[in-house]
Formats: structure tokens, C-alpha cells, sequence
């Protein structure tokens, strides 16, 4: 199946080793879309839209576009 939608969304606490300062814990929250449309029987179009953010550390935006092809 080629035509398929997926939400998620997640929140919760993260710990890194950031030198020199040593463990920092920060809140994490991440929210993703996903799908797919079929276009032919055998070839689809794919997307993707996330965003991370870590606390005040950083905010990471993406963006995906791709075909499928199953064989």
C-alpha cells in the first residue's frame, strides 16, 4: 500500500555530556508528519515534516520529499 499517513508527537527529559560544564538535562519535544500518495500502481510520492527542540540548546526543522517505487 502506497497512500499512508502517519502523526506523532513525543515530549520527555534528555541528559547530555556537554564539556566542559558536564551533565545537562534539558526537556525535549518533538511532532512529525509522514504520508504517502499513490500516483501509479507501482509508484508513489513520499513526505516528511519534523521539528525537534531541546530546551533552549536547539530547534532542528526538517523537510522530506521522495518518490517509492515498489519491484
Amino acid at each position: 500500500e502506497l497512500t499512508y499517513a502517519t502523526l506523532s508527537a513525543a515530549r520527555g527529559r534528555e541528559v547530555e555530556n556537554v564539556l566542559p560544564a558536564g551533565l545537562l538535562a534539558s526537556d525535549v519535544r518533538s511532532a512529525s508528519l509522514a504520508g504517502g500518495v499513490e500516483i501509479a500502481p507501482r509508484f508513489g510520492l513520499i513526505f516528511e515534516w519534523a521539528r525537534v527542540k531541546q530546551g533552549e540548546l536547539y530547534t532542528r526543522r526538517e523537510a522530506r520529499l521522495g518518490t517509492r517505487f515498489l519491484f
